[in-house]
């Protein structure tokens, strides 16, 4: 078989096709038969599809279709073989098999060289229609997916907030169980016995009226930060802190055996510390007036 004419469009693309045997460039896909003129006549009624044996064109190799491969773009054509009496020949009436327009394109064929009489243009244009539709979607969701993001992240900080504040206020322990909803009365508990540690700035009042008000703030702000540090590390728990009185209690809310001796300790290192804490008015050390208690059933 023996290629003798072709159409316009098809002539573009591949221009040294007449004159070659068909076999030779092209490969039938479908029906499973044999490539011959008698095989053919025998199934005329049945729709043929053919595909180029090479590639159509070297360049866009970006732009082909995805059972492709990055040697080429290959042309396949369907339609229905003819016998044509007279002529003695078979006339192949084929569209293109373009799957949206990045292919059509990469190939180099129009929407004008696809059938007027079937839905080869209708396809092409929806299943276009339909990638910048999913397109449009998916820029959508993953700009809703950000701004959910934002939020969510915007709502740890505020609950991390939430806990600090609440840290501060009471026992984490007893902040830990309210939250998975035990009573405020189901919190309380009897301790047998804890020991309390007191203590203040020795002549505070004669120290504030030399400074200024934020200097005040400065030295208590440092003063309270060094010493709940010391806190975590003697495993005690700050109670409250009123001007320049800081009130620490080991044993409560956690049961500690130890308790007096863990304030020791608390004690000495408060000592130690005081050594960094400095009077803004005369730059000379401050003196800390300590008092300890153990109570009984607290």
């Amino acid at each position: 078989m023996v290629i003798t004419y072709t159409g316009h469009a098809l002539l573009t693309i591949l221009k040294d096709l007449v004159g070659q045997g068909m076999t030779e460039a092209f490969e039938i896909l479908r029906p499973l038969i044999s490539f011959s003129f008698n095989t053919i006549l025998e199934r005329q009624n049945n729709i043929f599809e053919l595909v180029t044996t090479s590639p159509i064109k070297e360049e866009n190799l970006d732009d082909i279709m995805e059972d492709e491969t990055k040697e080429g773009v290959h042309l396949r054509l369907r339609g229905q073989m003819l016998f044509m009496e007279e002529w003695e020949m078979i006339l192949f009436l084929a569209n293109p098999v373009m799957p949206d327009l990045p292919s059509l394109i990469a190939a180099g064929i129009f929407i004008n060289d696809l059938s007027l009489h079937d839905c080869s243009r209708d396809l092409v244009l929806a299943g276009t229609q339909q990638s910048v539709e999913l397109k449009l979607a998916l820029d959508q969701e993953q700009q809703k997916s950000k701004k959910l993001e934002e939020s969510m992240k915007k709502l740890d900080d505020e609950m991390k907030r939430t806990d600090e504040l609440l840290y501060q206020m009471i026992p984490k322990q007893v902040a830990d169980r309210l939250r998975k909803g035990e009573s405020s009365v189901a919190t309380c508990e009897v301790f047998e016995k804890v020991t309390i540690l007191f203590s203040d700035v020795v002549t505070f009042t004669d120290i504030c009226s030399r400074i200024t008000p934020m200097q005040v703030v400065s030295m208590l702000n440092h003063m309270y930060s060094l010493f709940d540090q010391l806190t975590e590390r003697n495993g005690v728990y700050k109670v409250e802190t009123i001007g320049d009185s800081y009130m620490v209690v080991c044993g409560a809310p956690i049961q500690e055996p130890n308790h007096a001796e863990r304030i020791a300790d608390m004690a000495m290192d408060m000592i130690d510390a005081s050594t960094a804490i400095k009077d803004p008015s005369r730059g000379l050390e401050i003196f800390f007036r300590m008092r300890n208690s153990i109570r009984n059933q607290v």
